[in-house]
């Protein structure tokens, strides 16, 4: 399959039309090559609207792939119960997301109210969690949210940072991590300090790649305040850096 001409995951500005954003279910179903699947993840570092369609998608994906992968024979007649299988698990799907929608509105109507919150956090299932959740009845910031891409890795990392009393609460989720490898997300401070934010394990199978679209989300935190946060660096535990996230 043949791409558009090179991106630039460094540009500031991402046309609002890009070729790119037709690439979301070629990407989900691991069919691009690896120079296009590369290119798309760039793509995806600066796309908000192919991010959410992603995050959307991904959990259809493996039924899409099985699907996919049966299908040898366009004359082949289906079985009696692939139509009902289909639409159960898309049911299922459904209402899935329709429960974790009605979560998310009642916790919107608890700040409103000015009611009591309560943090959860919700992720992918083959996801590791970042250090022990944390329940603040303080009124929470807003995020503050930085993307990066790094071209010699192929990682994509975006990560979302909240002040809270004792420091910053951080989230990341990257794409392009290739396995099997040990990993940890570091804070630096302008001043040249760092602390370690969350550690986690990438299995052979990788996250946010093709064949295995589900991006890895962690959670943690740093006793810095975000405005004092200069970046943050994935990093192995060999020392090589992945990616770079500027705050």
């Amino acid at each position: 399959m043949t791409g558009p001409g090179p991106y630039d995951p460094f540009h500031n500005s991402v046309p609002s039309a890009s070729p790119y954003c037709d690439s979301v279910g070629a990407y989900l179903l691991g069919v691009l090559d690896d120079a296009d699947a590369t290119r798309f993840e760039f793509h995806l570092a600066d796309c908000d609207a192919c991010g959410a369609e992603l995050d959307s998608l991904s959990g259809l994906g493996p039924l899409l792939a099985e699907y996919a992968a049966g299908v040898a024979d366009p004359m082949a007649s289906p079985s009696p119960d692939l139509l009902e299988r289909l639409m159960r698990e898309v049911s299922e799907e459904r209402a899935r997301k329709r429960r974790k929608r009605f979560v998310l509105v009642a916790a919107a109507a608890a700040l409103i109210i000015g009611g009591p919150v309560i943090a959860a956090s919700v992720s992918s299932s083959g996801s590791p969690s970042g250090s022990g959740s944390t329940v603040s009845a303080a009124t929470p910031s807003a995020a503050a949210v930085a993307r990066a891409a790094d071209v010699a890795s192929g990682a994509v990392a975006v990560v979302s940072m909240v002040d809270k009393g004792w420091g910053t609460d951080v989230s990341l989720t990257l794409r392009g991590a290739k396995g099997p490898q040990k990993c940890y997300l570091v804070a630096v401070s302008k001043d040249g300090e760092q602390e370690t934010v969350s550690t986690w394990s990438v299995p052979a199978a990788g996250y946010g790649v093709p064949g295995h679209p589900d991006p890895l989300v962690v959670e943690g935190g740093t006793g810095f305040a975000r405005k004092d946060i200069a970046h943050f660096e994935v990093r192995t535990s060999t020392g090589t850096t992945l990616v770079t996230v500027d705050t």
